[in-house]
């Protein structure tokens, strides 16, 4: 029901005020969070309703409120999206040169021309408020071409899952990267396999480029992170899952003020 509100607080109140078929068995919920992790993720920080408030003990601050898993999603699962929001349209844009992985052959990628140079493919029959535009090329390279420009802060967002920040093998590519995001004033709502991840990413982030970053949310466990734990085969002691720690970024936002000679 389009007028049902959708609660947040955890993974049993938000299944039940959406009216999902109730999900008893341990090992088909952790299959089912292992999926909704991602749109459910966004739409709890996003909405008017999240548990992450700035209350007394909450996450959010006074300022504001590189996997490859999350683009080959059933695109069912990002439908959620508009389900939470409903009558709010939403435009999803994956990007990087993962982003198609797993679905080549079911979707072949437009050639390249003067009307989409970069051969951006577009789902726009998915849901009638939804559209999703994927891009194979890095970030910075779209951002140089101007193409998503400009930029609205208060409709737009940045969306980073486990992206490895500070990650010695991936750090390098994020840094001509995180520059443009904070030029944006976007927020960026970032996310980490475990809390040694999450936490090693943002001090990254503070190190590289600390002075010019406003906090909107402290990093710390994600309500709706994946309840499945995945073993590294090849190191039984780094478990993880999809999600576990979520918080957000913006670039720094300076107030304007008047000089004494203004004032006289």
């Amino acid at each position: 029901m389009e007028e049902a509100l959708v609660n947040f607080t955890n993974w049993d109140t938000f299944l039940y005020t959406r009216e999902h078929d109730a999900v008893n068995e341990e090992q088909s919920l952790r299959q089912t969070t292992r999926v909704l992790t991602y749109p459910t993720t966004i739409g709890s920080v996003l909405s008017e309703l999240s548990p992450y408030n700035i209350r007394m003990g909450g996450r959010l601050t006074p300022e504001g409120l590189r996997s490859f898993t999350e683009s080959s999603l059933p695109r069912l699962v990002w439908s959620q999206l508009p389900f939470m929001f409903p009558r709010v349209a939403f435009h999803i844009i994956l990007i990087g040169p993962e982003s198609m992985i797993n679905r080549e052959k079911e979707y072949p990628l437009p050639d390249r021309s003067p009307l989409n140079p970069f051969g951006a493919l577009i789902e726009d029959q998915i849901h009638q408020y939804m559209k999703i535009s994927t891009f194979v090329e890095y970030y910075h390279t779209l951002h140089q071409a101007s193409l998503f420009q400009p930029f609205d802060p208060y409709l737009d967002c940045f969306v980073l899952f486990h992206p490895g920040l500070g990650h010695p093998a991936s750090s390098h590519e994020w840094e001509p990267t995180i520059p443009q995001l904070l030029e944006t004033r976007v927020p960026v709502l970032v996310t980490g396999y475990n809390e040694w991840d999450m936490e090693r990413d943002w001090n990254w982030v503070q190190k590289t480029v600390g002075g010019e970053v406003d906090l909107l949310m402290e990093p710390g466990e994600n309500r709706f992170r994946s309840l499945r734990w995945e073993l590294n085969d090849l190191d039984p002691q780094d478990i993880s899952c999809g999600n576990w720690g979520v918080w957000a970024f913006r670039g720094k936002r300076y107030e304007a003020m008047k000089s004494d000679r203004e004032e006289q």
